[in-house]
């Protein structure tokens, strides 16, 4: 197996524009620093610790809320490595997962009752409690859950359309129009994505290819911006502290990614993305100083 070499080890004759690439990369590890801060300092788990009579609704969302973000910090890191070490398909990858997270997050923060899906039904199916009930024509509805005892059945799973649809931005929901699906194209083996893996006159499948290594850097500090302002402006922290650091770290990353994206620009034919996303990180946003 050949040994890989770091982005920051390889000559900039061979990755053009290394140095604002290392740069964004700089920018994405102090986000994620000041995540992993914010994790450390409220994380604390309040279902699992309290008694029963005790645990009050609100528990519930904010564990979920900590676990999601947690999950993110871990997925956020293992993209980056894998970006540095020129595997930009991987990260790529996994960044879809941290979007999925975004998504999540946000679509509950406007459909609280639906926490119950993520909790008490996907818990409930793994643990055998419900199980998915079979059709007239006996065929198993994934759709539905069927609870035993009692012989009810409900709706069960929430499409990742129907999340996005929580989105109040209009460029955003534009930009998810493309980024998902390209995200998508990475993750399973769609044909459209096989570029990644030919050599320059495509003559040949190889796995060391150069020419995409600075995709990462325009998606994921895109992901990671959108996540953190829905974090500060949208639900807000009792941690003040961490708050106005997250929110002041954004601000600095915005700009210096605003003209990363300028220079870089992304094409995909039949698409304005950079455009969009410009837009988007345009917007003013106001520090939200109380939620969880």
């Amino acid at each position: 197996m050949k040994e890989r070499k770091l982005i920051k080890d390889i000559p900039e004759f061979i990755l053009p524009k290394k140095n604002e690439v290392l740069k964004i990369n700089e920018n994405l590890i102090s986000q994620v620093e000041l995540l992993e801060e914010l994790i450390d300092r409220n994380a604390d788990i309040k279902v699992l610790t309290k008694e029963k009579d005790r645990i009050k609704g609100e528990d519930y969302y904010h564990d979920f809320v900590y676990f999601v973000l947690t999950k993110t910090s871990k997925t956020l890191r293992a993209s980056i490595l894998l970006a540095e070490n020129v595997f930009p398909e991987d990260s790529q990858i996994l960044l879809r997962s941290v979007y999925e997270n975004y998504l999540t997050l946000n679509h509950l923060s406007k459909n609280i009752e639906e926490l119950d899906f993520f909790l008490r039904k996907t818990v409930g199916l793994a643990a055998g409690i419900y199980s998915h009930p079979l059709s007239k024509n006996n065929k198993v509805q994934r759709n539905k859950i069927l609870h035993p005892e009692t012989g009810e059945i409900s709706n069960f799973g929430i499409s990742i359309n129907k999340m996005a649809d929580s989105i109040n931005s209009l460029e955003e929901k534009e930009i998810h129009k493309e980024l998902y699906p390209y995200l998508c194209e990475l993750t399973h083996l769609n044909m459209i994505s096989s570029g990644n893996y030919r050599d320059s006159d495509s003559s040949k499948y190889i796995y060391d290819a150069y020419h995409s290594y600075h995709n990462p850097y325009f998606f994921s500090p895109y992901v990671l911006i959108i996540l953190c302002d829905f974090l500060t402006c949208e639900i807000g922290f009792y941690d003040e502290k961490m708050s106005k650091k997250i929110f002041t770290q954004n601000k600095v990353n915005k700009l210096e990614y605003l003209n990363f994206v300028s220079k870089f620009g992304f094409y995909k034919e039949g698409t304005n993305l950079t455009e969009l996303i410009i837009k988007r990180l345009e917007e003013k946003k106001i520090r939200k100083k109380v939620s969880i």
